[in-house]
């Protein structure tokens, strides 16, 4: 399977879109979408893509919500053998606290247990919470069960369906802000190294992490200025130029002793006269990555 993770306003559902859009092209694959902490119906990837074509970028969610997107790739697609990729949104705040909050996993596990009945598929429900192994389908069978959870509890939720996917998975696609990485270029703030110092904390044990750098866009006037090249036209040498400016932080260079892979994406509403259009750009190694791994019969992410 594929998870990919990031903190508040990344970007990580244009990105899904993005990578869900390159990867079916004109077909309709299989998809799924959970939504916990609000009543209205949650939209399918597809139809985010095709509101993207209409209005723009999706609205964010809210501090009060969860939202997990999936959906399947056949081997017919992708290559080797069927390949799972998943998303959540969610609050920035749960990203920063998760470090923290792992140490303190049994307050997580109390939480939830209040609110979960005694039948038998419960039970195996809180059981996998206890092991950490929540997955994509226990989140479905409790957005049903608990379909408007008060903060504390969601929280709760949200806690364990990332720690559960940072212990299943030995893959990780781990979300670089590109407008957190434009301010910190031009030396308007440093946030981005905080990112970069939570991501070293939730990386345990043997991973294979790769980052990605979204809204890849944002950077252009700048790498044009110092470079004198453009993005579209020099990829590799405008993902090496992101890599070497942030490698004087020393968070960074901890972190990318751990990643395999270094991408960077874009996906921007576009009008031409009357039509309107998503250009998607980076995608293809992201898709070639997948696929590779997935080729050797490996789990992924």
């Amino acid at each position: 399977m594929v998870f990919i993770a990031g903190p508040t306003a990344s970007g990580k559902t244009v990105f899904g879109i993005g990578l869900y859009k390159y990867i079916a092209g004109d077909a309709k694959l299989e998809n799924d979408t959970i939504y916990i902490g609000s009543n209205d119906f949650p939209p399918a990837i597809d139809e985010l893509y095709y509101y993207m074509l209409e209005h723009g970028y999706p609205i964010a969610t809210k501090p009060d919500e969860l939202r997990v997107y999936g959906f399947k790739v056949d081997p017919s697609i992708l290559g080797g053998e069927q390949t799972f990729i998943e998303f959540a949104d969610y609050a920035g705040e749960h990203l920063e606290k998760l470090p923290k909050v792992m140490k303190k996993y049994d307050e997580v596990v109390n939480e939830i247990s209040k609110s979960i009945g005694s039948s038998k598929e419960e039970e195996e429900i809180l059981h996998r919470i206890k092991v950490r192994k929540l997955t994509f389908n226990d989140i479905k069978k409790l957005s049903g069960i608990i379909p408007k959870a008060e903060k504390s509890l969601l929280d709760s939720i949200i806690y364990a369906y990332l720690i559960s996917q940072l212990n299943i998975q030995t893959k990780l696609i781990l979300l670089i802000d590109g407008e957190k990485i434009l301010r910190y270029f031009k030396g308007e703030d440093t946030r981005i190294v905080y990112d970069l110092i939570i991501y070293k904390r939730l990386i345990i044990g043997d991973k294979n992490v790769c980052l990605v750098t979204t809204k890849a866009d944002l950077l252009d006037e700048i790498f044009e200025e110092e470079t004198g090249k453009t993005r579209v036209e020099n990829k590799k040498k405008f993902i090496k130029w992101i890599d070497k400016k942030l490698k004087v932080e020393s968070p960074y260079r901890e972190l990318r002793k751990d990643v395999s892979k270094i991408f960077a994406t874009s996906v921007r509403p576009i009008k031409y006269g009357r039509e309107h259009g998503v250009n998607i750009w980076g995608f293809e190694d992201i898709k070639k990555w997948i696929e590779s791994v997935s080729l050797l019969g490996d789990r992924l992410l």
